[in-house]
């Protein structure tokens, strides 16, 4: 997720943007609005790719 980038987008909770919720093996991504949760997703689709997910 830091590779991601994506700490200015999310839902703000006291004053911090939180993305992600995590948890073994399981993430769930958070988002206020679509168009950000949109740049969330491509933003962790590429690192994945970068890290050679598929």
């Amino acid at each position: 997720m830091r590779e991601a980038d994506v700490d200015q987008f999310g839902v703000n909770i006291n004053g911090r943007n939180l993305t992600n919720l995590r948890y073994a093996d399981d993430t769930a991504l958070m988002s206020d609005n679509i168009t950000s949760m949109r740049r969330i997703l491509h933003r962790v689709d590429e690192s994945g790719k970068k890290a050679g997910l598929r």
